[in-house]
Order: structure tokens, then C-alpha cells, then sequence
């Protein structure tokens, strides 16, 4: 199951729920460590508005595919403004595919894929 969510850049750090479960504030190194501890996994792909600093992730617990990239892609598409977005991504097959390829040009995202081998 993926999780959506938007995030200041000042507001970093661990999930809200673990937070408020434990009434401690954790790092994002401490919260991987307490996720791998109970046999979970973490994965996030996101977004950083270049403007506002905002961060648009998307968070599953199995394997980043096509689907979590459609699922951003939206993400970004529900909070652009009036100005053409486009979207900077590397070489990675399941944000290169015809699926997610095709659902930017629906959503009108521009996608611009870095050279192979760019330092990021």
C-alpha cells in the first residue's frame, strides 16, 4: 500500500505516527534502523518543488515500480501551478517506461531524463 504525502523542508524527519507513537522525534537514520528492526522496509520516491522547497514523496513498503512513478507524477501534476512543470529524472527503467511516459503526457508533465552515468 503507498502513502502520499507533502512536506515542508523545514518539517524533515521521521513519520508523524512514529512520532506521536513513541513521543520521541527521531531521525530519517534512526526510523530506517527501527523499520529494518521489525522486518519492514521503507522505499520513497519524491519530488522537490524547485520554488517553495516543498517535497512530494510517495511511500510503499514492496519495490518502487512504474505505478509509484504514475502515483508522484499525479502528485506533482494536483500541485502545479499555471507555469508549463517539468520534471528531472534519471535513467531508472521504471521511470523511463511507456507507462509512465505515457501518464505525464497525460497529466501535460514534461519529463527530462539525465544523461547515463550523471552524477546526482
Amino acid at each position: 500500500m503507498a502513502a502520499i504525502s507533502s512536506t515542508a523542508r523545514s518539517g524533515i524527519g521521521c513519520p508523524a505516527s512514529l512520532t506521536q507513537l513513541t513521543n520521541i522525534t527521531r531521525s530519517p537514520t534512526q526510523v530506517r534502523a527501527f523499520l529494518r528492526r521489525c522486518g519492514l522496509r521503507c522505499r520513497k520516491v519524491g519530488a522537490l518543488h524547485a520554488v517553495t522547497c516543498e517535497i512530494l514523496t510517495v511511500t510503499n513498503t514492496t519495490y518502487i515500480t512504474a505505478l509509484a512513478v504514475c502515483q508522484l507524477l499525479m502528485h506533482i501534476a494536483a500541485h502545479a501551478t499555471e507555469r508549463p512543470v517539468t520534471v528531472v529524472l534519471d535513467n531508472a527503467r521504471y521511470q523511463r517506461c511507456q507507462l509512465a511516459t505515457a501518464h505525464a503526457a497525460r497529466l501535460g508533465l514534461e519529463l527530462l531524463f539525465l544523461p547515463p552515468y550523471a552524477p546526482t
